[in-house]
């Protein structure tokens, strides 16, 4: 009698073990997010007022380079090895928006995700000076 009520507590235990558990959600990925970015990204329109919003309190004359302020800001970052043209993922300026390769840039934080787009779109269309 001992024995059974011993396996059956055993079974018991075993029962409510193995029958509790924990659902892990997934994780979320940022790739998985899909942003609608219009073709034809121009520079003036989209991209410098992201400079100017975001970037040129660090980036301008006499500072950090590259000088992102406007009139100034194509040539530094063209000439200056920050974009390859048609390759986002090869250049430093998509990068750093994105924390790789050094430090995630801007400093104060991430730009928004709309934004990133943008100017991924933007440098794989062939970082157009329009």
């Amino acid at each position: 009698m001992k024995n059974t009520l011993k396996y059956i507590g055993l079974l018991m235990v075993g029962l409510v073990l193995f029958s509790c558990y924990k659902d892990k959600l997934p994780e979320k990925k940022t790739d998985d997010v899909i942003i609608d970015v219009p073709e034809g990204v121009s520079f003036q329109t989209d991209i410098q007022p992201i400079f100017t919003q975001n970037c040129i309190n660090c980036h301008k004359a006499g500072s950090t380079a590259p000088d992102l302020t406007s009139g100034v800001s194509y040539a530094a970052i063209t000439s200056g090895g920050f974009v390859v043209a048609s390759n986002a993922d090869g250049s430093e300026l998509y990068n750093r928006l994105n924390g790789v390769g050094g430090a995630l840039m801007p400093t104060s934080g991430a730009l928004p995700a709309d934004k990133i787009a943008l100017v991924k779109q933007w440098i794989n269309e062939g970082a157009l000076n329009n």
